[in-house]
């Protein structure tokens, strides 16, 4: 065997176990983990593209969606970025609860809906992304009426707007 070819042989060898070492650690990520590399946070070393694409052919069914279910939508909604509704929307699409509260929240937090939760913290596009997939508005309207009552932010008007809304589309 010529020096070239057990170049070759050791850059191939080199190569296919790096792949195969790659492939190991996106299979043994929780799918959260795998959510927050494919969007490029938290600093995790594999690629973004790489763990979106593990992600969408091995976690965009009833399994990803079993591991979400004890965080529900929160947790992703709370990630930076666009791609975030992508992701969030992908799972939905495969019956992730758009109701479901985040049981990681401690107590009696881990109650409320991801509706609920951005109307406390007004994050508006979260509201239009979670009204657009049918979240339940009711116990919000409530909450939004007792958040301006103490506090007279501009927002709170909108996001009150955006929940009479839905409720007048959905009657």
């Amino acid at each position: 065997m010529s020096i070239k070819s057990k170049i070759t042989a050791l850059v191939t060898t080199v190569a296919l176990c790096s792949i195969g070492l790659a492939l190991y650690s996106l299979s043994v990520m929780s799918t959260y983990q795998l959510i927050m590399c494919s969007t490029g946070e938290q600093g995790f070393r594999a690629p973004p593209s790489a763990c979106d694409v593990y992600l969408k052919q091995f976690r965009y069914n009833e399994q990803g969606v079993n591991d979400l279910a004890e965080g529900g939508l929160d947790p992703i909604l709370n990630l930076d970025g666009n791609l975030k509704y992508d992701i969030a929307q992908a799972f939905i699409n495969e019956g992730l609860e758009v109701d479901a509260g985040n049981s990681y929240l401690p107590s009696p937090h881990n109650t409320l809906t991801p509706l609920q939760i951005n109307v406390i913290t007004k994050n508006v596009a979260n509201l239009k992304f979670l009204l657009s997939n049918g979240a339940s508005v009711e116990s919000s309207l409530d909450l939004v009426n007792s958040l301006m009552m103490k506090d007279s932010d501009p927002a709170l008007v909108e996001i009150k707007k955006l929940l009479s809304d839905s409720t007048n589309v959905n009657s």
